[in-house]
C-alpha cells in the first residue's frame, strides 16, 4: 500500500494495541476509538523489569522466578511459552514485543546498548540505512535553555 498523504488518518498502517472493551467484554461508550492513550504502568513492565534484573545478575540468563514471569507474559499473549532458556537479548526482544508503539523503545535500546553502532534501515533517509553515532544516545539541550542559562554547555556532538 502506498501512502500518498501522511496527514490523512485513514492512510498507512494501523496498529491495534488496546481494545475499547471492559474486562467483562462489554464495550465502552465509543467502540471505534479507545478512551485512553496507554496505561502508565503495567504488570508486564514489572515482570520484564524483574526478568531483566535477574538476567543481569545471573550472567545474562533469566532463571527461576524471572523465567516464570516471562512464561506468564507469553501465555497471556498466546505466544510460545514452552521455553527453558531465556537470555538478556531475549528479554530485550520481549520488551519490544510487549510495549510496541508505547513510546519506550529508544530508551530500552540505549539501556541494552543497541541504539548506536548498529545498522538500521532508514537511518540517513534511505532504505539501505546506516548507523547512529554514540552521541545520539542523549538529546541536545534546547537553544532556549542555553540562552537562558550561561552555565549550561551543549551536549557533545550537537
Amino acid at each position: 500500500m502506498e501512502i500518498e498523504n501522511e496527514d490523512k488518518f485513514q492512510e498507512g498502517y494501523g496498529y491495534v494495541k488496546f481494545l475499547n472493551t471492559h474486562a467483562d467484554g462489554s464495550e465502552t461508550h465509543n467502540a471505534e476509538h479507545t478512551d485512553y492513550d496507554f496505561p502508565l504502568f503495567r504488570l508486564a513492565e514489572a515482570y520484564l523489569t524483574y526478568a531483566e534484573a535477574d538476567a543481569r545478575l545471573n550472567g545474562g540468563q533469566v532463571s527461576g522466578k524471572g523465567l516464570g514471569y516471562i512464561k506468564d507474559l507469553r501465555n497471556r499473549a498466546h505466544a510460545n511459552s514452552n521455553i527453558s532458556v531465556f537470555s538478556l537479548s531475549d528479554v530485550e526482544d520481549e520488551w519490544s514485543r510487549e510495549f510496541g508503539f508505547e513510546g519506550r523503545r529508544r530508551v530500552d535500546m540505549i539501556r541494552f546498548g543497541n541504539f548506536t553502532g548498529v545498522r538500521r534501515i532508514w537511518i540517513g533517509g534511505t532504505a539501505a540505512g546506516g548507523t547512529l553515532s554514540d552521541y545520539r544516545s542523549i538529546f541536545p539541550l534546547p537553544s532556549s535553555d542555553l540562552v537562558a542559562n550561561d552555565n549550561l554547555v551543549q551536549n557533545p556532538g550537537y
